[in-house]
């Protein structure tokens, strides 16, 4: 084997991998910026609707759960092969729904399936991060908010057009299946060692293994969710700016942590990992204290902008101290991604109970302090990064 043919497999595994993240992004962003057709296409009242879409995350975290059980017997790459091209198709059954009970069924299984697939494009990342020493978990995340974001411009363009959300999800679809079929024919076929007796660990060790980083992807997702639901009403309401203006939060906001998560994986190529998560601890802090003391749109968009940068990066760190057991990294993978939708359910209600006992004023900032939750990860990536070898997971191209 020559020196090339190991960074030919990186290069392909890590755009295969990338693919399918955006792929990912797209789909489920096709179907929540739709929701107001979809609601007027099932006669459903705003609560009821909010109540199935709440059901998103809680089947997602399942589905995670499951595809990581799935994934330790018969490998990440046929699981996410399997998965990957059924969420776009499931988007578009549910966005053809004509009735509640057809729309709230759709929404399970794209859940379920978008939860699957989460977990194992997780595992490949993690994959790729042993194995060829290349972080890519960041620009992961990154190309899936790239997704939301392509999906939001198409769904704003086809709806102008008077078109159904099944016609967009259509569209979607039609882009979805082939590409992430292309891209599974290059996903890294990775070989777990069945062994026993020592080095297994047991759920005392994972919870070990586990608490810092979940913890800190629990924070993460507490702050997006707080942003992404209230970033408008509290630019609206609280600070008096007009709805063209606050529409313009969440944009700052996501702008920045997508941002930061493209340049995530290069920084945490160096030797001082713990340093990035403290950094952006800080920054997220400076953003949420400034944010509280925002009295016009640009302060406000500047502090969303710092409150960004400070929680992108702390996921993809996350993730980067799992693996050094090949054993565990599907089962550590999956409860990880699961924490991503437990932070998302705490998030609004949180958000919304500080809003309603502290002022709208103070919504954002008070909830963007669980951001010092993320403190701990600084030390155990830094451990992870000091020890860090390709013995987690055999690759075999």
């Amino acid at each position: 084997m020559t020196e090339e043919e190991p960074r030919r497999a990186a290069r392909l595994h890590t755009a295969a991998i990338l693919a399918v993240y955006a792929i990912q992004g797209l789909a489920f962003g096709a179907l929540v910026v739709r929701v107001p057709s979809l609601q007027d296409q099932v006669g459903v009242t705003t609560d009821t609707l909010a109540l199935g879409l709440a059901l998103v995350p809680v089947v997602a975290g399942i589905g995670s759960i499951l595809s990581g059980m799935l994934v330790h017997h018969r490998g990440s790459r046929l699981v996410l092969r399997l998965t990957a091209p059924l969420v776009p198709l499931a988007v578009l059954v549910a966005s053809a729904s004509s009735t509640i009970d057809s729309l709230l069924f759709w929404l399970a299984v794209t859940g379920l399936l978008l939860g699957a697939a989460d977990a194992a494009m997780a595992i490949q990342a993690v994959i790729i991060q042993r194995v060829h020493q290349r972080p890519v978990i960041g620009r992961g995340y990154a190309l899936f908010a790239v997704g939301g974001i392509v999906a939001s411009v198409l769904a704003s363009v086809t709806t102008a057009a008077g078109w159904p959300p099944a016609q967009t999800a259509m569209v979607v679809a039609a882009i979805g299946v082939p590409v992430s079929f292309l891209a599974g024919l290059f996903l890294s076929h990775e070989r777990y060692v069945e062994q026993t007796g020592a080095g297994v660990g047991t759920e005392v060790s994972a919870v070990r293994r586990l608490a810092a980083p979940a913890l800190a992807v629990v924070c993460a997702q507490v702050i997006d969710a707080a942003v992404s639901t209230w970033a408008a009403l509290f630019l609206h309401a609280g600070l008096g700016i007009d709805e063209a203006g606050a529409a313009l939060g969440y944009g700052a906001y996501a702008l920045a942590s997508t941002t930061a998560r493209l340049i995530t994986d290069r920084a945490l190529a160096t030797r001082a990992p713990g340093r990035l998560v403290l950094m952006a601890v800080g920054l997220g802090a400076l953003g949420a204290v400034a944010l509280a003391f925002s009295s016009s749109l640009p302060a406000a968009l500047v502090a969303l902008g710092f409150l960004g940068f400070g929680v992108g990066p702390i996921v993809p760190s996350a993730f980067v101290t799992l693996g050094r057991d090949p054993r565990s990294v599907p089962r550590d993978v999956a409860r990880l991604n699961a924490c991503n939708y437990i932070g998302y359910l705490i998030g609004t209600p949180m958000v919304s109970t500080v809003a309603a006992t502290a002022g709208v004023t103070l919504s954002i900032p008070v909830t963007a302090s669980v951001l010092i939750g993320a403190v701990p990860l600084a030390r155990r990536v830094s451990e992870d990064g000091s020890s860090s070898s390709r013995r987690a997971v055999a690759g075999d191209g």
